[in-house]
């Protein structure tokens, strides 16, 4: 199999998918909120790229460069400068008629070279804004230009000089932002009531640090995130009555939770206290309400997800507030309403691989798995050196039932990552998978090399020992890692809770396992048990060994709750959760609902699923009641054939070199 030709052919489908689901996912309520883009599916460098007709607000694009600071070589000075560019940006951001490049997208052209058309064909903008900042003493000369990308000509220029302080530059932020509405036909009565209108503070050195602290939040440094906090604190200092200096103090400390540079123990309590603090002195402040939805989503919080759509509706030009609160509707198991403002999110910051990357994830949990690698391809194109693509689109097509080609892309990333453990997991996995146990065992014995205590890896050594038959083996790697308290993967937790289960089974005594489960997921006894994705394996599991130990009942209410769970929509969807499309069918198998479970068995197998197929039917004891029907083993039969296919097309695309064997082995010949 030639799998680049096979991804070029894709790309003919992709064409017909993109125009379909464009045309009909910005429909419902955000059609009220922002106009979401005109082009459908995913967008690509820019115009000419999308393969479709240019229309709507893309006639009203708008690319605002990063300021030319002139004059200004201090490092505050020039992050000061940056942040009345955002200021700006954010300003005609939000006039909803004019579809405004993302801040990540157009820093890219930062001192660039490169001509006005080229900008706004990489961009998909109309309309180019250049702004160059001059200061001379207590002076400021601010010069800006709006440009018609397409002609190079401009459309409207105009200079400022000005005395330094904050009620001018707020005046000429405004007088630039009124300008270019009025230039590209813009209405600023589409601007939210709630948006700034006046200077917030009369202190300069407020306004000055509040900016430069944003800037500073904006890193993933220690010493820059500090430096985000001291300048904050200034801020508050010089006026203890501006909003935004506490927001910014609450912005800076809660990206240092986020990114693991200090715990919400120790600063939890500063940032609630700098949110409530700005909210009494602002209490409908649209960055009050993102920042604090942001905040709360670190810890998972319910109210995340109303406080982040208060945010968006406070301000739905501002995309850092559309793109918190889509992502989290992703992971809340609603795609259908996060897609449109991902995509939203996607189209006007084009260069950011995140934006892309949750695009694409969206349109996997949506079943567009075409669309969404064509995302994936996106996201390596802005990624080029990083890894970041290659995985979910492995995942993508573990998600179709394509074993064959997940592990093309699971090779691909572990050679981009050769220190990565997990990558050499998954490789293992989808070779388990397709009962390539040559392969396997290669994989196996890389990992068992570097792996002592992480959960994926000892998990996938764990189960490649279940299926080759080294069951003791595969018990004491579940042993060690239970007792070490590893699991904290829902996948790895899933597979070392099962062979203790089977265990058990094998063993005639359910009890010592049932106090395991206990231990490990005491939501499980609640009355009702809460189920998630992290634990609806494990229950139908528990059921199996409660309906040994004769509580039935037990089991029986348990697993219609498995049931109910299940038939949610998006319960199981996206490549995240292609692992547990087998639930309800083994839950139905327990409950004795033989017609039931072979039919559900049956509508999985046909529509794709493969992921730990062997697994979960011939080696599972949930399906012990459809064991011995013919139904039963005659799927079994189809899944083995199509996998030794499968395997025979893995086999050919490593002889011919386009996948890589471990480190350290030479390459296997084909079979």
């Amino acid at each position: 199999m030639n799998i680049r030709a096979d991804r070029a052919l894709n790309r003919i489908f992709i064409v017909l998918l993109v125009l379909i689901l464009g045309g009909i996912a910005a429909a419902g309520w955000w059609a009220s909120q922002v106009a979401a883009p005109e082009v459908g599916g995913v967008p690509s460098a820019g115009p000419a790229a999308a393969g479709v007709a240019q229309d709507g607000p893309r006639n009203r694009s708008l690319a605002v460069l990063p300021f030319t600071a002139r004059g200004i070589r201090s490092e505050h000075g020039r992050l000061f400068t940056d942040g009345l560019h955002d200021e700006l940006l954010q300003r005609i951001s939000r006039m909803a008629e004019i579809r405004v490049i993302a801040r990540k997208s157009v820093m890219d052209f930062r001192s660039t070279t490169k001509s006005i058309f080229e900008i706004g064909e990489e961009l998909g903008a109309s309309h180019v804004l250049e702004c160059s900042l001059q200061r001379a003493g207590a002076r400021i000369r601010i010069v800006a230009r709006l440009l018609n990308a397409s002609t190079g000509r401009a459309a409207w220029a105009e200079s400022f000089d000005r005395e330094i302080s904050v009620a001018d530059l707020v005046d000429i932020q405004q007088q630039i932002a009124q300008s270019v509405g009025e230039q590209m036909g813009a209405s600023l009565s589409g601007i939210p009531e709630s948006a700034p209108r006046e200077p917030a503070t009369s202190s300069l050195e407020a306004y000055r640090a509040v900016l430069v602290s944003r800037q500073f939040s904006l890193s993933r440094s220690p010493g820059s995130l500090r430096n985000a906090v001291d300048q904050a604190r200034m801020a508050v200092a010089a006026d203890p009555g501006y909003a935004d200096a506490y927001l910014a103090l609450a912005q800076a400390e809660a990206r240092r939770v986020e990114l693991g540079l200090a715990t919400d123990a120790e600063q939890g309590e500063t940032i609630r206290a700098a949110l409530d603090h700005a909210l009494e002195l602002a209490p409908d402040h649209p960055q009050a309400w993102s920042i604090r939805g942001r905040y709360l989503w670190l810890g998972r919080k319910p109210a995340a997800l109303p406080t982040l759509e208060r945010a968006m509706r406070l301000d739905p030009g501002n995309l850092t507030a559309v793109f918190a609160y889509g992502r989290a509707l992703r992971e809340t198991d609603r795609p259908d309403r996060a897609f449109p403002l991902l995509r939203h999110v996607a189209d006007r910051d084009p260069r950011s691989a995140e934006a892309m990357l949750a695009l694409g994830r969206t349109l996997s949990a949506l079943g567009e798995h075409d669309e969404a690698r064509q995302a994936f391809d996106r996201v390596r194109e802005l990624n080029p050196d990083g890894s970041l693509g290659y995985g979910p689109h492995s995942a993508s097509y573990m998600a179709e039932g394509k074993l064959d080609e997940a592990l093309f892309w699971a090779v691909r990333t572990q050679e981009l990552t050769p220190r990565s453990s997990d990558a050499g997991a998954w490789v293992l996995f989808l070779n388990d998978c397709l009962e390539d146990y040559g392969a396997a065992g290669e994989w196996s014995s890389w990992l068992d090399r570097r792996v002592t205590n992480q959960p994926l890896p000892l998990a996938m050594l764990a189960r490649h020992d279940f299926l080759t038959g080294q069951f003791q083996s595969a018990i004491q790697r579940s042993n060690l890692a239970l007792r070490l308290g590893r699991p904290g993967n829902a996948v790895a937790d899933a597979v070392f809770m099962r062979i203790k289960r089977d265990e058990a089974l094998a063993l005639g005594a359910p009890d010592e396992a049932i106090r395991l489960f206990r231990e490990r997921r005491p939501e499980l006894f609640d009355k009702p048990p809460p189920l998630s994705p992290d634990n609806v394996q494990q229950a139908v599991d528990l059921a199996q060994l409660l309906q040994m130990a004769g509580r039935r009942d037990t089991a029986h209410v348990l697993l219609e709750r498995v049931i109910e769970w299940y038939e949610q929509p998006f319960s199981v969807a996206g490549n995240d959760r292609s692992w547990l499309v087998s639930v309800k069918a083994e839950a139905l198998a327990i409950l004795g609902r033989r017609d039931e479970a072979l039919a559900e068995l049956r509508r999985i197998v046909d529509a794709g699923w493969r992921v730990f197929w062997r697994w979960e039917t011939d080696l599972n004891f949930n399906f012990n009641e459809l064991r011995n029907s013919p139904e039963f083993r005659e799927m079994i039969r189809e899944l083995a054939e199509d996998m030794a296919k499968q395997r025979r097309q893995a086999q050919a695309m490593a002889g011919l070199g386009e996948m890589s064997p471990p480190s350290g082995t030479d390459r296997r010949s084909i079979p």
